[in-house]
């Protein structure tokens, strides 16, 4: 019998028992932050083998960096002596791009995820890490009180 690989389809490594749907994901964004959304994109990005695992470990990568330029750039001009709802409305620039580079992961995802599921994996329900993601928010994200912390919390959360 002939061997054949289809470029589209994923190759889950030993980690696939542990994949989920990048709705999760997205849900782990809203109830705990970045810190663990973009690292989990990652893992299952690697758990399932995705053929676009490239391209979405770059998205991640890059939400940090322009995150954190956008974030500096906000203080640094607070810090400049722009009005203080100016900073707000730049420092929410990164919470747009934290939205759309999350979404853009997951729609990748959601391709390789569908066809994992199609050829008959599973995927998990990750109630308890949400949980704990949730719980552990307050402890990894204290409030800010110095620009640099801002910008820290302004990119991880």
């Amino acid at each position: 019998m002939a061997q054949y690989a289809l470029v589209d389809e994923p190759s889950p490594g030993p980690l696939a028992e542990f994949a989920v749907r990048p709705f999760w994901i997205l849900v782990g964004l809203m109830l705990a932050g970045a810190w663990l959304a973009f690292p989990w994109f990652v893992f299952n990005a690697h758990a399932v083998g995705s053929p676009s695992k490239n391209r979405e470990i770059g998205l991640a990568v890059a939400y940090f960096g322009v995150a954190t330029f956008a974030a500096m750039c906000a203080v640094l001009l607070g810090e400049a002596g722009l009005p203080t709802s100016v900073v707000r409305y730049l420092l929410l620039m990164v919470v747009a791009i934290k939205a759309a580079a999350a979404l853009g992961v997951a729609t990748l995802q959601s391709r390789s995820i569908d066809l994992f599921e199609d050829v008959g994996g599973t995927v998990g329900h990750p109630v308890a890490i949400l949980a704990g993601g949730w719980l552990l928010k307050g402890l990894i994200l204290p409030e800010p009180t110095d620009s640099v912390r801002q910008v820290v919390l302004a990119v991880l959360q």
